[in-house]
């Protein structure tokens, strides 16, 4: 907080990028404050929070005297959403298309990086990976080591996105993979299958992608409106961004289809302001002695998916 500024929201992000979040904080006067303070791993656990006991107001923000740690969030993104698969599954499995290897590659996505040391383009795709043992779990694979948004759709987004706004299937690709090299197709035909089926790749990467995006953002009581830009990129390689603003504890998203999203922290049967971090670790993490890297991310639930294309559809550049 800046100097002046009144502690209004629940939630903050510290110097380290991961989030705490602030409940029940009084002022009784002359520095007497009291409240608590949680970190990620003290509400996933049920740990008791450190509690304020003392309080001042600094040239340069604020300080305040608590009577324990805070204890940063050791859940990662993918097991928020696979601890709560009845929700997301639909999502979990879009994200498993690029595990196809013998797919992607018949699509034209090369399994050589083009230099030495460089990443492959296949593996640009992947959207978990257990960091060849190095992740506590499985990570995000194009995350790095900053805090992000996960606008996370539920099952009922999946079905929307696509039976009303064109977003292939994975049985949708596969089935014009099995067309092409049918024995009956011709060349041709062979060569159009796979540059649709690359189209629609790309179309489910594309979203896969823009549900992330840059800095935490919580649905909380005062979030200015600001712009953030997405972890999908044009064509042009031009970042798509994601408008948001929050008052009253309800976050409006908007997108660059111009929907209106509604992600409202009072909803308890939604999954709303989740703290999330994955970790990287210096080697196996059986032999770890350190982090290597790390990514904060607050994981929202979504029943209506986003969209990157102002025309409200993910099927423009294959059908």
């Amino acid at each position: 907080l800046d100097a002046g500024e009144q502690i209004v929201n629940n939630y903050y992000l510290t110097k380290h990028g991961g989030a705490i979040k602030i409940t029940d904080l009084v002022d009784a006067g002359g520095g007497n404050y009291s409240g608590t303070v949680w970190g990620g791993a003290q509400i996933d656990n049920g740990v008791a929070p450190a509690k304020i006991v003392r309080g001042w107001e600094q040239a340069n923000g604020w300080a305040f005297q608590i009577d324990g740690v805070i204890q940063p969030c050791i859940t990662s993104i993918s097991q928020v959403l696979t601890g709560n698969s009845e929700r997301f599954q639909a999502f979990l499995d879009l994200c498993a298309t690029f595990e196809n290897r013998a797919l992607m590659t018949w699509a034209g996505i090369s399994s050589t990086a083009m230099e030495e040391g460089q990443t492959p383009p296949i593996d640009r795709y992947i959207v978990f990976s257990g960091k060849e043992g190095k992740a506590l779990d499985n990570n995000v694979n194009f995350l790095n080591g900053y805090n992000y948004t996960v606008y996370a759709p539920d099952n009922a987004a999946m079905q929307i996105a696509h039976e009303q706004m064109g977003l292939p299937t994975y049985d949708q690709i596969n089935e014009v993979y099995n067309v092409a090299t049918s024995e009956d197709a011709t060349a041709e035909e062979e060569a159009a299958g796979k540059a649709k089926a690359r189209k629609m790749i790309d179309a489910v990467r594309a979203f896969v992608r823009y549900h992330f995006q840059n800095n935490s953002v919580f649905a909380d009581n005062h979030v200015k409106e600001t712009s953030y830009q997405s972890l999908y990129s044009s064509d042009l390689g031009i970042p798509v961004n994601i408008t948001s603003k929050s008052s009253g504890g309800v976050l409006i998203v908007t997108d660059a289809a111009n929907q209106r999203i509604v992600i409202d922290a009072s909803a308890t049967d939604r999954i709303v302001n989740r703290m999330a971090r994955d970790y990287e670790y210096d080697q196996d993490k059986k032999t770890a002695t350190s982090i290597a890297v790390s990514s904060f991310a607050v994981v929202h639930q979504v029943s209506t998916p986003l969209c990157y294309s102002k025309s409200g559809r993910y099927d423009d550049t294959w059908r």
